[in-house]
């Protein structure tokens, strides 16, 4: 009894010389088509895959990212190249996707939640290790997260001991990063969120849900409520839009400029 690779097994299959129980794939095999997948034997919870993909190095120019990207879909659009890979064994499905952990996140959120919540916690790391060296020398930053906050999803989407495991991992990560100057936190209710959200159309936040973006909410209210690492400005967003109304990012500019003491709240009437 084993897992063999569709590609390698099958021909001795097809032979009469191997007996297949079910394929661990969550769809059956092209190639094995009355194989059943484990999930229709009712062991839904069993399913394995391994996927191939195309990965650059970071910091990747955005303009070569989409190239490489748009050519990448073309190739596998092709006969020729779908008819190679199921002679291997495999299913070409190409997927566009900013972060493949996120969409699989949203498809199965307790399989796939530590995975999609440690490498947002790395890529993040990774992003911000160079600016120690950049406040040494007065440079401005800007940037568009803040690390202390990425325990709020941790503490929304994995389970108790997943959630243990994330935080010895973030405890022995060596951060030693300055603390922002200004922290500036966009402010929207969850039906406006879900709203944007519907607006973007970005493939890999099509699962997310209104629920998840109610709790998620709650909880940045919460956190921001107490946070006092930086000067704050709480933005209410309902009814701001520097995208179509440049006045309105005046106003916050205005905002930011006159400030007076550790913490602001700044918002337009309807």
């Amino acid at each position: 009894l084993g897992f063999v690779q569709i590609a390698t097994a099958a021909p001795h299959i097809r032979a009469g010389k191997l007996l297949a129980y079910a394929t661990t794939g969550d769809k059956r095999a092209p190639q094995l088509p009355d194989l059943p997948t484990v999930a229709e034997l009712g062991l839904p919870q069993l399913s394995t895959s391994v996927w191939f993909g195309l990965s650059g190095p970071k910091n990747l120019p955005p303009a070569i990212t989409q190239r490489l990207t748009a050519v990448h879909q073309q190739m596998m659009g092709t006969p020729e190249f779908k008819a190679r890979m199921g002679s291997a064994g495999l299913n070409a499905t190409p997927e566009i996707c900013g972060n493949t952990w996120l969409t699989k996140m949203n498809q199965e959120g307790e399989r796939w939640a530590l995975a999609t919540q440690l490498h947002f916690l790395f890529q993040r790391i990774d992003q911000l290790s160079p600016i120690d060296a950049r406040a040494r020398s007065n440079a401005p930053i800007v940037g568009d997260f803040l690390i202390d906050k990425d325990s709020l999803f941790a503490h929304l989407t994995l389970d108790d001991d997943e959630l243990a495991l994330y935080e010895r991992i973030v405890a022995a990560q060596s951060l030693n990063l300055p603390s922002p100057d200004l922290v500036i936190y966009l402010q929207a209710s969850a039906q406006h969120l879900l709203d944007r959200v519907s607006r973007r159309g970005i493939s890999m936040e099509k699962g997310i849900s209104a629920e998840y973006l109610a709790a998620l909410s709650e909880r940045y209210t919460r956190f921001f409520h107490h946070y006092d690492g930086s000067p704050l400005i709480i933005v209410n967003t309902d009814h701001w839009n520097p995208v179509d109304r440049s006045d309105d990012f005046e106003l916050l500019i205005e905002q930011m400029v006159g400030m007076r003491g550790r913490r602001a709240f700044f918002s337009l009437a309807d």
